[in-house]
């Protein structure tokens, strides 16, 4: 039998594809559909993004901590998560290359409406750990206010200087603010108005609190605060829960490292987003992306536990490791199906390897033109992250697109 010529039967992506995603940049209107168009929906991702979207529909808050090694996709599985949750356009969802996901959860997804606060840790806090989760997650609330709701941005006080601040004009009786005004007049010879202007509302804020004339009006518990910053948020209208999605947690993690005090203020505020808030009833979705286990605090395994882990190219789920490279580097061509049906009989006659994995047709196809073997080698050379800085699939993808690319069909 004459096989017909792979050029009939696939073709190159144009570009080497990208493999580097920010989430910053992924999650924007503009780049949402590119996003969630060249992802691939393996069997085992789509449960993922099934248990996700379930909760959503049914405005159940949970966590998920989303872990995998350096390289196999993260960011990415982060971005068309967050797109699909936050963006529901038709458009978008006809990108979705999964026929079972869009006809289940287009429709349902679309009167989901939550605020999303989405970032990376890397790079952000001091190298020395000296630093607080908080004021990273109230800088980004702030940044997503600012973005899509700017108009609400001076409105809703996040941090505790604003807090203060808001306290002072709002709810200070006469004698507390009596004693604001004897403490300004000590420390800096000026009224609180005065030095507000001067300085500014964050200045201003912080010599409130080291006053300590706001004492317990300023929500200092995690469990006081988030739920503040989500009433002050869903009473607008427009929102009815919120979703946190945090990148590159692992870097957070090793510079907070277990058993100090920063180490188990992380895991209490972790703990009150995705377990203590959903269980009083606040739709809050947490999703936590790291190549770092979970804290044994957090752990949980399923429906109702503290954070429900989801394993990303995981053992179980290896043959998605071939399948996304494949998908990545090339596309079928019309009428490829039988071209390929055609190599799938020819290597289960002449590869023994073939038959006695019992290999597929449909699998075959998946990773077509190469051959699993392949893929266990890419494997084995780039699965090291850690001792010799080679990330696994996007290390792959690249070195299968420049095969293909090279190759004269």
């Amino acid at each position: 039998m004459k096989l017909q010529p792979l050029k009939e039967i696939i073709c190159v992506k144009p570009d080497p594809p990208e493999t580097t995603p920010l989430l910053s940049k992924i999650i924007l209107d503009v780049s949402a559909k590119k996003t969630v168009q060249d992802y691939l929906f393996t069997h085992s991702l789509r449960t993922h993004f099934q248990t996700v979207f379930e909760c959503a529909v049914h405005r159940k808050g949970q966590g998920f901590w989303v872990q995998a090694e350096y390289g196999a996709g993260k960011t990415h599985f982060l971005g068309t998560l967050v797109n699909l949750l936050i963006w529901p356009k038709e458009e978008l969802w006809n990108a979705v290359r999964d026929d079972e996901l869009r006809t289940t959860y287009a429709p349902a997804l679309s009167k989901v409406r939550m605020f999303p606060v989405a970032f990376s840790l890397r790079g952000m806090g001091a190298a020395d750990g000296s630093d607080s989760l908080m004021r990273i997650f109230e800088e980004q609330i702030r940044e997503s206010l600012r973005i899509l709701r700017p108009e609400l941005d001076a409105k809703i006080p996040i941090t505790s200087e604003e807090l203060a601040d808001h306290w002072y004009r709002n709810e200070a009786t006469d004698w507390e603010q009596a004693g604001a005004r004897s403490f300004f007049d000590k420390e800096h010879k000026s009224s609180p108005e005065e030095y507000r202007k001067a300085n500014g509302i964050k200045a201003f804020g912080r010599e409130l609190v080291r006053s300590g004339l706001p004492q317990g009006k300023l929500k200092g518990k995690f469990k006081e605060r988030f739920s503040w910053l989500y009433e002050q948020i869903t009473k607008i209208g427009e929102y009815d829960g919120l979703l946190f999605v945090v990148d590159e947690f692992r870097s957070w993690q090793d510079r907070h490292v277990q058993g100090t005090a920063a180490y188990a203020e992380d895991e209490e505020l972790l703990e009150t987003l995705a377990y203590v808030l959903p269980t009083n009833h606040y739709n809050i979705l947490t999703v936590i992306a790291s190549q770092g286990d979970m804290p044994q605090k957090l752990s949980g395994g399923g429906e109702g536990d503290r954070f429900i882990p989801l394993y990303l190219l995981a053992d179980k789920n290896k043959s998605d490791f071939g399948e996304i490279v494949a998908f990545r580097c090339r596309d079928l061509l019309p009428g490829a199906d039988v071209g390929i049906k055609d190599y799938y009989n020819h290597c289960r006659q002449k590869y023994r390897f073939i038959k006695q994995a019992n290999i597929s047709q449909p699998a075959f196809k998946a990773i077509f033109p190469f051959q699993p073997r392949c893929f266990e080698v890419m494997r084995r050379i780039t699965q090291n992250a850690e001792q010799h800085n080679l990330p696994t699939a996007r290390s792959a993808i690249r070195m299968g697109w420049q095969v293909l690319s090279e190759a004269a069909f």
